[in-house]
């Protein structure tokens, strides 16, 4: 219905309820509108309500444990993946690892080697460090594995060697030493063993031999001088063959064990040792010049 200001002549708008709003005069009842009659009406859009079920998957909350508990589930993954890929090339190196250490057992062929008859114990090279006992500019050296074999051996030597060594049976371990040495024209023998536990000294009177306990090792010589050499090599006051070049050039080369090892250190040791061929020696022990002139080696393990 069209209003009109009966004082002004004015259209009459919504803001006019009670008085023009041009003139400002009192409206009669007729013209009047209450503000109910005019409203500003809002369109809104009915929502569905939600479920309590897509209430919690949609909470904030629920999907940020959501994304952890799948973080976790994807960390756990990824380590059970790596160690078991792990554990496999691990198990597979091992397995390699034997397979090549076998492989390598069968392969290896020490040089200077030969299997003997001798019926001699088994034993490990350098046993107590028996090359840090021996002086630097000895001539030839021996490693023996079994002392029950000295006199079928040594039987060469005077007969004071061999009631000495039966003395020592029992007092001292079955793995000795031998080297010998050059003293002006005369080349000599000397032993060194190596005392068992309660070991008491050697009894009886050995004629043109010296026996002394040297840096806890027993000593047998013909001469005072060598009882002071092993001394000397051994507290490092002079050289010891643990030194010598020609024994640290193959000594990466022997094997761990066997029955006998001779190396010479001098061309005039290696010469004398061969001399022996031509006197009265044990055939044992010409055996074992034989097969070291055989090898053409400066030393020989009898295995």
């Amino acid at each position: 219905m069209l209003r009109i200001c009966p004082n002004c002549k004015s259209k009459l708008d919504v803001s006019s309820s009670y008085f023009c709003s041009f003139c400002g005069q009192r409206l009669p009842e007729e013209l009047k509108v209450t503000p109910k009659s005019v409203r500003n009406t809002k369109r809104y859009v009915s929502r569905r309500k939600s479920s309590p079920l897509a209430n919690i998957l949609t909470d904030f909350r629920f999907k940020k444990t959501v994304i952890g508990l799948g973080l976790v589930s994807l960390a756990v993954t990824i380590a059970f993946i790596f160690f078991s890929n792990s554990n496999f090339w691990e198990n597979e190196g091992i397995n390699s690892s034997i397979k090549q250490s076998g492989e390598s057992e069968k392969e290896i062929s020490y040089k200077n080697t030969k299997q003997s008859d001798l019926e001699m114990a088994v034993s490990g090279f350098n046993q107590f460090g028996s090359v840090n006992y021996v002086p630097d500019d000895s001539s030839f050296y021996f490693e023996f594995s079994d002392l029950s074999m000295f006199n079928e051996l040594f039987s060469f030597l005077n007969t004071s060697y061999m009631s000495l060594i039966k003395s020592l049976e029992g007092k001292v371990s079955p793995f000795f030493a031998v080297f010998i040495s050059q003293e002006e024209e005369n080349y000599i023998w000397n032993f060194i063993f190596f005392p068992a536990e309660g070991y008491g000294g050697v009894s009886g009177e050995y004629e043109d031999l010296y026996i002394d306990k040297v840096e806890g090792v027993v000593v047998i010589t013909p001469s005072e001088e060598i009882i002071r050499k092993v001394k000397f090599a051994k507290t490092g006051i002079s050289k010891n063959l643990a030194l010598n070049s020609s024994y640290i050039s193959i000594k990466s080369s022997l094997p761990p064990e066997g029955k006998i090892f001779m190396i010479s250190l001098t061309e005039e040791g290696k010469n004398f040792v061969l001399g022996l061929k031509n006197s009265d020696i044990p055939s044992d022990f010409l055996d074992l010049i034989q097969s070291f002139e055989d090898s053409k080696s400066n030393y020989l393990v009898i295995l």
